[in-house]
């Protein structure tokens, strides 16, 4: 499976300084799906040479997949070298390529990283396989909960224009010092750009400034691969947030953030129905005139709360509501009881919020959500 980290652990074992020092050459080479032999082979050979002169490189393109093979092999068999293949997806990348790797049983290393089982069981005595595990429940949320709520302390750095043309972006953080700095992504305030040019954004934070009305998010509900959006009003002038329905196409949505500092907003009440795959929602209003509760609790897959409201004063659960939720969390000096109806989040396993908010009897065997510090 994608994302687990492997490359970034190959990465940082490659890049340990006394590790390398160990071998004569070392090579980085990412393969993914679309390859071909004679290219892994050329760049495997480039990326084990600390330079090469004009005429070897016109040399190596010149050359045939079996001289390549030759040459390689020639090559290693002068020290041990140490070679990463990154992302390997068909077992024929290694049938291919083993044999322009000499096993001189000097202590030369092979890594491969792949997301499939096929390629890492065509192993021998000789082979170590290392599968990685899914992060436990907890550790998924607590790795997951510190990006987002520390997103906006990175420091400002510029970013170039052409950032809308990286087809490749998967992730993306804006605070408030670089949105408008983006001229891809603003035009004279309102967010405009091609979808076509971030099909592959994963992750996108939005920072809004100043009184914006005009603002709306018809060109993000067209990111279909988008998974986790964060959303920030972060003044107390600010207009109210634009409408959320066109979300509804980001099919794929996961993770909600939903920040504003301005005054009478309201959810709108089908907010279950057009992101009914929404697991984590983070809620934070310094004035919200309702309740929102009988809204969220109808979201069937929401699985993390978090609340932070400074105006209301009692938070009502209904029998049944919030079928999925596992972690609630409730801040701001507005919440002074929460009341849950027998029946009402079913599942919930950690609950964190100021000692000072009433709660039922029942609730308070829950223990606190053990990555916040309330």
């Amino acid at each position: 499976m994608g994302g687990l980290g492997k490359t970034t652990i190959a990465r940082k074992l490659y890049n340990t300084n006394n590790l390398r020092d160990k071998f004569k050459f070392s090579g980085w080479v990412s393969v993914s799906k679309d390859y071909n032999i004679g290219d892994l082979l050329r760049r495997t050979i480039k990326s084990l040479k600390t330079s090469t002169t004009k005429e070897e490189f016109e040399m190596l393109e010149k050359m045939k997949e079996e001289d390549l093979e030759s040459y390689l092999r020639n090559l290693l068999n002068e020290g041990r070298y140490l070679v990463v293949l990154d992302d390997v997806w068909d077992v024929k990348v290694w049938a291919s390529l083993r044999g322009a790797f000499p096993d001189n049983r000097n202590g030369s290393r092979i890594i491969i990283t792949t997301r499939e089982k096929v390629v890492a069981n065509l192993h021998n005595e000789r082979t170590y396989v290392h599968e990685l595990p899914f992060l436990g429940e907890v550790e998924s949320w607590e790795l997951f909960y510190h990006p987002v709520n520390h997103s906006q302390q990175t420091a400002s750095t510029g970013l170039p224009d052409e950032i809308g043309k990286l087809i490749h972006l998967r992730y993306l953080r804006l605070p408030a010092t670089m949105i408008n700095e983006l001229s891809p992504f603003i035009v004279e305030g309102q967010m405009e750009f091609n979808p076509m040019d971030l099909i592959n954004l994963r992750e996108l934070l939005v920072s809004i400034t100043g009184q914006n009305n005009r603002f709306t998010l018809d060109s993000i509900g067209r990111l279909r691969s988008l998974q986790s959006f964060s959303l920030f009003f972060g003044q107390e002038d600010a207009p109210l947030f634009p409408p959320l329905k066109p979300l509804s196409h980001c099919q794929h949505l996961l993770e909600l953030t939903l920040w504003n500092s301005g005054y009478g907003w309201k959810l709108p009440t089908e907010l279950h129905e057009f992101l009914p795959n929404l697991k984590y929602l983070c809620l934070v209003a310094y004035s919200m005139p309702e309740d929102p509760m009988p809204i969220l609790e109808k979201l069937p897959n929401l699985t993390f709360l978090e609340l932070g409201l400074y105006c209301l004063n009692k938070l009502a659960c209904a029998a049944g509501g919030f079928p999925q939720l596992k972690f609630l969390q409730i801040y701001g000096n507005g919440a002074q009881e929460l009341q849950v109806e027998e029946g009402g989040i079913p599942l919930l396993k950690g609950l964190s919020v100021l000692d000072s908010v009433k709660i039922p009897e029942r609730l308070r065997s829950i223990p606190a959500i053990p990555w916040i510090n309330n």
